[in-house]
């Protein structure tokens, strides 16, 4: 894993400024998945750092909460397909995240 992301370095002021500009893009109303408490605050104190301006705290989403509503049971998930790699990891919360969605549609 470490190889990995050594051999794809990139400078985080210019990845937050990108995904600030990003984030603009879409408007006014742009919801941001994340854990709230910890990606969203980690983004954010970026922003303050570069003067670049702050995303909408009223437009965080937080997947603990869907899990919560939804009641399912995390220790049922394979987390071993938890490898701490950001595309295996997202794959890995997407999973549980549409059996929480369909429950609640349910």
């Amino acid at each position: 894993i470490l190889q990995g992301i050594r051999s794809n370095c990139h400078d985080i002021d210019v990845v937050i400024s990108a995904f600030y500009d990003f984030y603009k893009s879409g408007g006014s109303d742009v919801e941001v998945w994340s854990h709230a408490t910890f990606d969203f605050v980690i983004v954010q104190n970026y922003l303050e750092k570069l003067n670049k301006g702050f995303m909408k705290h009223k437009n965080a989403r937080d997947i603990r909460t869907l899990v919560s509503l939804s009641g399912i049971d995390l220790k049922k998930y394979d987390w071993n397909k938890k490898t701490h790699n950001a595309l295996d990891d997202c794959k890995f919360q997407i999973s549980y995240c549409v059996d929480a969605i369909n429950i609640l549609r349910n």
